[in-house]
């Protein structure tokens, strides 16, 4: 499978980033630009994960209404995100989870 990333934690997410990508080809970005930009031109992601934390919410939810890709959010509180993007967003990813939890829950977007 293909999947998107976009963080600004590169030490956090190492881990992840590496048993994610025993099974599936991983693209990382850390920037709303380059996540527009990678939909615009190379639109085959068959999973978009997103840490939301550092991030302006209303750019992204514009780039997110405008797109049927699969969502993954990353957030420490799913409170915070408002209906509308919930909607959208395929599932919502507690932070403070362990990171075997995070992978668990995003290798089972792909047994669905």
């Amino acid at each position: 499978k293909d999947i998107l990333f976009l963080h600004n934690e590169p030490i956090h997410y190492l881990n992840i980033i590496v048993e994610l990508k025993i099974e599936n080809n991983v693209t990382q970005i850390n920037s709303i630009v380059e996540l527009s930009n990678y939909l615009k031109d190379k639109n085959n992601f068959d999973l978009i994960i997103i840490d939301i934390l550092k991030l302006d919410i209303e750019n992204l939810k514009e780039i997110i209404l405008d797109t049927d890709n699969k969502f993954i959010l990353i957030n420490d509180n799913k409170d915070n995100i408002d209906e509308v993007l919930k909607s959208k967003i395929t599932l919502c990813i507690d932070k403070t989870l362990s990171k075997k939890e995070i992978i668990n829950n995003i290798q089972g977007m792909f047994d669905e």
